[in-house]
């Protein structure tokens, strides 16, 4: 991403202007996994504070471009003449975003997972999520019991409950909200959706309101 500082909100994301909605996400989502703070080799094309200042413009172009009013007052803008004109073709991949584009590769904690664009669609789309979603997510992204229980100290024995809605052999719902939030972390989930809707399900099994 060269001459970033200078770049619009659609060429920070290397998308068209005409980019649907989804394809504003997905484009957010690439933006995050090449350019995460996380990752050692950001650092040998930025300095930390450029590095920085970059998630920044990434996370402000994504709130905007995000919002239809707020994209809309943008367009306008653009139109005016008020922001530098991006050209209608997607602007030329850097060597970094190419490869996370072309390997196809997001990042988690414990390492590397292939992207798919389906399931990321349907994870977004999830509107209830219980045991079976929560254990393709992890699957999907590689990563293993053993390395969430080691990590959060949460028992193997709890994490194979909650994914098998096993709600007899888990703990108070307070527990298990917290289970639930440390999970959202590394799998990378709406913490508040997994927690409200999963905790739905584990109360209603119970017959507590």
């Amino acid at each position: 991403m060269s001459n970033w500082q200078s770049q619009n909100y659609y060429e920070i994301l290397e998308i068209k202007p005409s980019a649907a909605e989804h394809e504003i996400h997905e484009a957010y989502q690439r933006a995050k996994a090449t350019y995460s703070v996380d990752s050692p080799a950001l650092y040998t094309m930025f300095s930390p504070q450029e590095a920085q200042a970059l998630n920044r413009l990434i996370e402000e172009a994504y709130s905007v471009l995000g919002n239809q009013r707020l994209r809309h007052a943008y367009d306008s803008k653009l139109q005016n003449g008020e922001i530098k004109k991006s050209e209608e073709k997607a602007p030329p991949k850097t060597k970094a975003s190419q490869l996370a584009i072309e390997s196809g590769f997001g990042k988690t904690k414990f390492g590397t997972f292939k992207i798919s664009d389906d399931f990321e669609r349907e994870i977004i789309a999830t509107g209830e999520f219980d045991g079976a979603m929560l254990k393709r997510v992890r699957e999907y992204k590689e990563i293993t019991l053993e390395q969430i229980s080691e990590f959060t100290r949460i028992s193997r024995a709890h994490l194979e409950s909650i994914e098998a809605n096993d709600f007899t052999t888990l703990p108070a719902p307070v527990f298990v909200r917290g289970f639930l939030a440390q999970l959202c972390k590394l799998l990378g989930l709406e913490e508040n959706k997994v927690t409200r809707t999963y905790l739905k399900r584990y109360k209603d099994s119970l017959g507590k309101k």
